[in-house]
């Protein structure tokens, strides 16, 4: 509280006092607050500044007063102005215009400018400090310099821009693999060239998509051997977009990059040589067949202007041979005044080939005429036309050239011009062409109108009636013909004065301006005609309207905006990505179309500046379509008779850049880890000499110190290697002559201690500009000692290859022996040599040729999997006879021949061994499957029949004491005789199916009606006690099958099955016969179709087993169907069962019987 206390006087006198307390709490809470603000203010790191209505300072922290160079003293009172240049200051206002629309805007880049003149950036944060009212007081700001991280972002995009290039120059394909995804996350620009792919193309790949060696199961796999050992080196092949196949070397390396894993590759194409030098020897063929058959002369010069070669048509035109001309010089047979004229040619030649970049036009030609002497003493005008030859990196290597003869030529244009020298002296003294025509003969023609048609006055005088309409055009001469027939039949609608298109003499068609009027000539009427050539002022017409539309095409073909306003203001013209962008621009201003206030003001002050003479061309952001997007804008003034009459501009949009530069910045680090991580030396060298980087790697190699290399200086890196090699001379030149040019090198480097290093170099080219070269160093010293082992050991194992027992075999796709082993001989009677000239297919036999073409075919794919296949097949001896060989072998591929290699054994002997045994062993099987099969049928069918008998004799006994029960003994007494009765057929149904076993029965032409009426009868007695009703669908006449005796067991079993297995009240039973031709054989078909229990369709499969099987007893229809399947197919004939309702087996089966009909 806050106490006041005064005295209480009376009379004069103090009687008391009185005191007046005051709650000042939330007063001194604000002090507090304030002095904590000010101390916290004063010490703060970033610049606090406020302001008021009038932009005058009311506060200034220290950091705010001394980043711009001032005491706070000083600032008190003083406008914002003193902190900015005049072109600061716009960018001041239109923000303090966003503060008092918005109330405050964050984080905004602004140019300010100390007491001392220097200008620097701040990022400032702005506030509106309003009164209770919402009024505005006071305008807060925060500022931070940040000079250095401008500064820093500077150096991080120079060094992006670096690292950039070296990544993207590498002379290895790079490329940068996510270890969780197994995706591509970066790669350079010679990534996706060598596979033909764009970069949008390829990112969308995976590794397996193009790595023919590797499904995504390995390539899982190997991705976890680099994060196991951190660096693995292996060889695959990649299939490139156009379906090339590419041997790639792969070095990848496990690096981790901002706390995430990243397996680095760096992949060398080790194919590229050998199709340049082929396509070279193509080429040169190509190039020899077309000079050899050439009219004109071709020849070729190397950079010292010597031959090296003349096609054989200069024999034709010169009368040389080859051999001749290739050793003469041009001083030898071109005429004196001429050589000055080609030493003049060349050197300009010369001169513009030293021009850089696009300078330099390579397709250029050049064509000169001179005079050269025949071998006969003639002397010939020839027209030469020269091109420069080029290699892959575009540098001249020498000079290509084409002679012709043009002698005739050239007397035929002397003579012209001539002529029209002659012609040209009578037209410059008359201004237009005059004639008269009466009754359509010309009667009067001045020369004007002689030299305008290109015929002669005496010519046109000549000219028969109306021949003079030779000289007007197909497209004119309707009109001019119907013109003058209304003339001479005085018609209305004459019209006098016209164009028209003429052909002159030479055939040259041109345009006239006509001016025709009927006189009286002689007496009579006649035409008058005047005329001017109007050719060249048809041409500029035509040449305008083409220039219109060339500048309309341009305009229109613009990749972004384009616009043009007048002067007051409104747009006048647009091209199409214009109007995709702004919409229809044509008479509307600015103000129309923007669609905020400082777009509105940036657009009107630089049309206001393009107006008064300047260019603008500045940066800006705009909404587009809610989307955010940065332009380049360009605008410029257009003058007419020195005039500014309109202003031009274009929108260049830069938001992809703009995204490209950030992503320069997160990219840098990875860049910086892959080259450091690669397995080469690396060393970058810009076109003074500096040295702008190397790696690690490279200074361990050449064993230089840390100290050298950061001398940057590459003269002394040079001399301080050349004393490692064992050819210094032959390298400095090299790396001399590379600095020199503009190609790729390859080169292999041997050490005095006995290393040996791969050397690749490239140019670093920069927005098309050499800016020096790359080098890149492998070393190679243990794969050199690998490939001699290799060599050692290839002959080692061919020794012993030629002394092995079996014969070694190596054979094309196609049939053609590559190596075959001595041993050959021994196994097929050939001496190697004789078997080469052999193909492999036709030794093989021809049953067993199919197979192995087959097998190759399908592994030819698989050869990467080197799977070992074992073939067994016959091969032809020289003497004729087969030989049964084993091949043990594999595909493979050979320098891109893909070949199938395998070990032979001559197993003829094992096989005719295996053969006799294989049959013993199947003649075993059969009889002991028949016995054992016999036995149990025989053991099953024997157990229940005597079951049953001592069942029955053992009732029997119990009813015998029972008088009432002897009818049931009786009937014991039937089921006994019964059981005897089937164990009775049991043996004979096993006897039977021993005769068809052992082809014991024959078959005969037997009636198969008679067989069956009397089978059916003596079923029908048989089962007197069942309702059976069994119908017949049978021929009236007789028929004959090839069958026998046994025919009568194929009806009974049949019958007795449809009767024994039915469980319905009233068993009916259809018997069909019909005839069918199968086959090219006539049978006669029997249905057997009965209601009874059915069979389910998966006990049709088992129902008639050619094989002997122990359930067939067991499964309810006892050896019955099996004795009908035998006695059927001893028949040469058919069985098989079907529902008889289709798809409901439970409503009974229908068996159907083929039988060869006799």
């Amino acid at each position: 509280f806050e106490n006041r206390v005064g005295p209480i006087l009376k009379e004069g006198t103090v009687v008391g006092f009185s005191v007046s307390s005051t709650d000042i709490t939330e007063r001194k809470k604000a002090e507090e607050e304030l002095k904590k603000f000010k101390s916290i203010s004063d010490n703060a790191n970033y610049g606090i500044g406020i302001s008021d209505n009038e932009r005058k300072l009311v506060y200034a922290n220290n950091y705010f007063a001394s980043i711009h160079g001032y005491k706070t003293d000083e600032l008190m009172g003083k406008d914002l102005s003193i902190f900015h240049n005049d072109k600061q200051i716009e960018r001041v206002m239109k923000l303090k215009q966003k503060l008092l629309e918005e109330g405050s805007y964050n984080a905004e880049e602004v140019g300010h400018t100390r007491k001392n003149g220097t200008i620097f950036p701040m990022l400032m944060n702005g506030i509106i400090i309003n009164d209770d009212k919402g009024k505005p007081l006071f305008m807060a700001t925060t500022a931070i310099d940040i000079t250095e991280i401008k500064e820093a972002e500077k150096k991080l995009k120079n060094s992006e821009e670096k690292y950039r290039s070296l990544f993207d120059h590498a002379p290895d394909s790079i490329i940068l693999i996510d270890t969780k995804t197994g995706d591509i996350a970066d790669f350079n620009d010679r990534m996706n060239e060598t596979l033909g792919y764009t970069r949008e193309e390829f990112k969308n790949l995976k590794i397996p998509d193009f790595d023919l060696m590797e499904n995504s199961e390995q390539y899982q796999l190997h991705i976890e051997e680099v994060i196991r050992e951190g660096t693995v080196i292996f060889e695959t092949k990649y299939l490139t977009k156009n379906g090339e196949i590419r041997d790639i070397l792969v070095n990848a390396n496990l690096l981790k990059i901002s706390g995430k894993d990243y397996i680095q590759s760096i992949l060398r194409d080790i194919t590229d040589r050998k199709k340049i030098e082929r396509k070279l020897r193509e080429s040169e063929q190509k190039y020899r067949l077309i000079t050899t058959n050439s009219q004109d002369i071709v020849y070729t010069l190397d950079m010292n202007l010597n031959n090296t070669y003349i096609s054989p048509s200069v024999y034709n035109v010169l009368g040389y041979d080859v051999d001749e001309a290739i050793l003469m010089n041009p001083r030898d047979n071109t005429q004196r005044d001429d050589l000055e004229k080609i030493s003049r040619i060349y050197k300009e030649e010369f001169k513009l080939e030293q021009k850089k970049g696009l300078e330099k036009d390579l397709n250029r030609k050049k064509m000169y005429v001179i005079r050269e002497k025949h071998k006969d003493g003639r002397i010939l005008t020839m027209e030469h036309t020269i091109s420069w030859l080029r290699d892959e990196d575009g540098s001249a290597v020498g000079i290509l050239g084409v002679a012709r003869d043009v002698t005739e030529k050239k007397m035929t244009e002397i003579l012209l011009k001539e002529s029209e020298e002659k012609f040209r002296n009578i037209t410059d003294q008359s201004l237009m062409g005059i004639c008269i025509l009466q009754d359509d003969v010309v009667k009067y023609a001045n020369q004007r109108m002689a030299d305008i048609n290109g015929y002669s006055l005496e010519e046109i005088m000549n000219w028969q009636p109306k021949e003079f309409n030779k000289i007007i055009s197909s497209e004119s001469l309707d009109f001019a013909s119907e013109q003058a027939k209304k003339k001479q039949l005085g018609l209305p609608g004459v019209i006098t004065q016209y164009q028209l298109q003429i052909i002159k003499k030479s055939g040259e068609k041109i345009w006239i301006e006509n001016f025709s009027k009927t006189i009286n000539f002689n007496g009579r009427p006649a035409d008058l005609v005047t005329c001017f050539d109007i050719t060249d002022k048809k041409k500029a017409e035509q040449k305008l309207k083409e220039s219109e539309a060339k500048l309309s095409t341009a305009i229109e073909s613009l990749p972004f905006p384009f616009f043009m306003i007048d002067e007051s203001g409104r747009y006048i013209m647009q091209n199409t990505n214009a109007k995709k962008t702004w919409g229809n621009l044509i008479g509307k201003t600015p103000k129309d179309i923007a669609k905020d206030g400082e777009t509105l003001s940036l657009w009107l002050s630089n049309n206001l500046r393009v107006f008064s003479g300047e260019t603008i061309a500045n940066e800006a952001e705009y909404d587009i379509n809610g989307e955010s997007r940065y332009f380049y804008d360009i605008v410029a003034p257009v003058y007419v008779d020195d005039e500014i009459q309109n202003i031009i501009g274009v929108n260049i949009d830069i938001t992809e850049r703009k995204k490209a530069e950030q992503k320069l910045k997160e990219s840098e680090e990875i860049l910086r880890a892959t080259l450091e991580s690669t397995a080469d030396g690396i060393l970058a060298v810009d076109d003074g000499g500096r040295v702008t980087h190397t790696n690690s790697k490279f200074a361990d190699m050449w064993h230089i110190s840390q100290e050298l290399i950061e001398e940057r200086d590459d003269k002394k890196l040079l001399d301080y290697v050349l004393d490692q090699l064992k050819d210094p001379e032959v390298f400095i030149s090299n790396v001399e002559q590379l600095y020199k040019s503009t190609k790729e090198d390859f080169d292999t480097l041997y050490f005095k201690d006995g290393r040996i290093f791969e050397r690749f170099s490239s140019p670093l080219i920069r927005e098309g500009e050499i800016n020096g070269r790359v080098w890149s160093f492998r070393d190679i010293t243990k794969q050199q000692k690998l490939d001699q082992e290799l060599k050692e050991s290839e002959e080692k194992y061919r020794q012993l290859i030629d002394n092995v027992s079996d014969v070694i075999l190596e054979m094309k796709v196609d049939g053609n022996i590559t190596y075959i082993s001595p041993k050959v001989y021994d196994m097929l009677g050939y001496k190697p040599e004789e078997i080469f000239k052999l193909s492999g297919f036709k030794l093989i036999h021809p049953e067993d040729l199919p197979n192995i073409v087959e097998m190759i075919k399908k592994d030819i794919n698989l050869v990467s999997e080197i799977a070992q296949k074992t073939l067994k097949f016959r091969i032809q001896h020289k003497n004729g006879h087969y030989v049964s060989v084993s091949a043990n072998g594999t595909m493979i591929k050979v320098n891109e021949n893909t070949k199938f290699v395998a070990v032979l054994r001559d197993i003829t002997a094992s096989q005719i061994a295996e053969q006799k045994l294989k049959e013993s062993e199947i003649k075993y099987k059969a009889a002991y499957n028949k016995a054992e099969f016999y036995k149990d049928i025989f053991t099953h069918d024997i157990n229940n029949i005597l079951s049953n008998i001592k069942t029955s004799i053992e009732l029997s006994a119990m009813y015998l004491k029972d008088p009432n029960r002897m009818t049931d003994v009786e009937e014991l007494y039937r089921v006994i005789r019964g059981q005897f009765t089937k164990g009775a057929s049991l043996v004979s149904n096993i006897r039977k199916l021993s005769q068809i076993d052992e082809s014991i029965s024959l078959v005969k032409s037997v009636e198969i009606n008679d067989i069956l009426k009397k089978e059916i009868d003596f079923i029908l007695n048989s089962y007197q006690t069942r309702d059976v009703k069994i119908r017949t669908h049978i021929f009236e006449e007789g028929v004959l099958v090839n069958a026998n005796d046994l025919l009568i067991d194929l009806f009974n079993n049949l019958l007795n099955n449809s009767i024994k297995y039915n469980e319905s009240h009233v068993v009916e039973i259809d018997v069909k016969m019909s005839k069918e031709k199968k086959n090219n054989t006539n049978y006669i078909k029997l249905e057997f179709l009965d209601n009874g229990i059915g069979i389910p369709d998966k006990r049709k499969e088992t129902l008639f087993e050619k094989e002997y099987s122990k359930d067939i007893a067991s499964k309810g229809l006892g050896i019955g169907l099996t004795l009908v399947k035998k006695i059927v197919d001893s028949y040469r004939g058919e069985i098989w069962v079907e529902d008889r309702i289709k798809g409901d087996y439970s409503q009974g089966s229908n068996f159907i019987v083929l039988i060869p009909e006799a």
